[in-house]
């Protein structure tokens, strides 16, 4: 019998209820009422967030230092929160396919502009420990690793 401070809900694999530890039921919160199509929304939704929040403080500068790698960071942005409000409230296809996408092309800005340089953008070559970057690269290894896997478990549901 499942404690009073737990809930019961059933398990995605089988039908068997499970009772819901209560430290689950605080992470998982967001998702009460919804049905539980991923398990790994609310991490991608975090690495979103983290994606979205580490861009900002650049912003101002950016825009107008080097006005296109500004609208980039202010797209970045807007797309990270759009997509972790969208991973908790509708994880369809779309959303982890933009998922993945924003996260590669993020991804591989950072590593172009720590590489070979972007035009009007060389300062940052070899700069590879910028705490905003490493932020920034968690958060996006962390959108597309949950995306990826997410794409591989459904793929595999439906063979």
């Amino acid at each position: 019998m499942p404690s009073p401070t737990s809930t019961t809900h059933r398990n995605l694999y089988s039908n068997d209820a499970v009772a819901e530890p209560p430290l689950a039921k605080l992470v998982t919160w967001p998702l009460n009422g919804r049905p539980a199509h991923a398990p790994l929304r609310l991490v991608a939704a975090a690495g979103a967030l983290a994606e979205a929040i580490s861009h900002l403080p650049l912003l101002m500068q950016s825009l107008s230092e080097t006005p296109y790698i500004g609208v980039g960071f202010l797209l970045l942005s807007i797309a990270g929160f759009l997509l972790a409000q969208l991973l908790v409230s509708n994880d369809s296809p779309a959303v982890w396919f933009s998922t993945a996408v924003v996260a590669a092309l993020a991804m591989i800005g950072y590593i172009l502009s720590r590489t070979t340089g972007l035009p009007q953008l060389h300062d940052y070559i070899g700069s590879w420990g910028y705490p905003l970057g490493v932020v920034s690269l968690v958060g996006e290894g962390t959108m597309l690793l949950a995306a990826l896997l997410h794409i591989q478990r459904i793929r595999r549901a439906g063979k």
